[in-house]
């Protein structure tokens, strides 16, 4: 039977069920309503990754953790057993009269749902950090996210520094990017810088990890050229 409604259904003594736990707000979860009217008599253990939650008919799954796909999370419910108790036969002679069973003692029992839980990698970041030269002009530079070398697909952006020359990206799928700088927003102050280093730079980006990447910018300078004569 299922412990929780059919198209989200935990079968007892079933251990092949998966549920995905899906990533919004920063996490991974899972919610799962009960339409049997049974949950509020099962219990969960929090551990390996995972988090429950229960209110009314509703179970909550939060990851917390790493994942393993192998592992397998019971729900338990205690059931009284006639296993290793004490009772009694009754028997009644006569057509009218039924042969029964009493329990004395009974001892404790459990009716367990068993599942798994299934987590996409969590997503990682990029921080930016902007410098120029002479420690001005930090705010206000345009960078792009890509996801070709040719930065022709773009993946986040462009979005601007902020005071302190500085940019996150959130939630980026493990892979390679390669980020871009793509001037200011004021061409007077573009005009006065160049990038020094590689433009645009290769970044990997790992599962639940913030990669780095910095630019730093110099001051355009002139000449001067002296012509003497007599």
């Amino acid at each position: 039977s299922c412990l929780v409604g059919s198209e989200m259904c935990i079968e007892t003594g079933k251990n092949d069920i998966t549920k995905e736990l899906a990533y919004k707000d920063g996490k991974y979860s899972i919610t799962l309503t009960d339409s049997n009217g049974v949950l509020s008599n099962f219990s969960f253990m929090d551990g390996n990754g995972a988090k429950f939650y229960k209110s009314g008919n509703t179970l909550y799954i939060t990851q917390t953790g790493d994942i393993s796909g192998s592992t397998v999370y019971k729900a338990a419910r205690n059931l009284p057993s006639a296993s290793d108790s004490t009772y009694r036969i009754w028997y009644m002679s006569g057509s009218s009269y039924q042969t029964t069973v009493s329990l004395d003692t009974a001892s404790a029992g459990s009716l367990n749902a068993y599942f798994k839980l299934k987590a996409a990698p969590r997503p990682g970041s990029i921080r930016l950090t902007k410098t120029t030269e002479d420690g001005k002009n930090l705010s206000g530079w345009k960078f792009g996210i890509y996801s070709d070398s040719a930065c022709t697909k773009l993946v986040f952006g462009p979005h601007t520094t902020d005071n302190g020359g500085k940019i996150s990206a959130a939630g980026l799928t493990a892979g390679t990017y390669y980020v871009k700088e793509l001037g200011h927003t004021d061409s007077a102050v573009g005009e006065m810088y160049y990038c020094s280093g590689a433009n645009p730079q290769k970044v990997t980006v790992t599962a639940g990890a913030a990669a780095t990447v910095s630019f730093t910018n110099k001051r355009n300078t002139g000449g001067v050229k002296i012509i003497k004569t007599m």
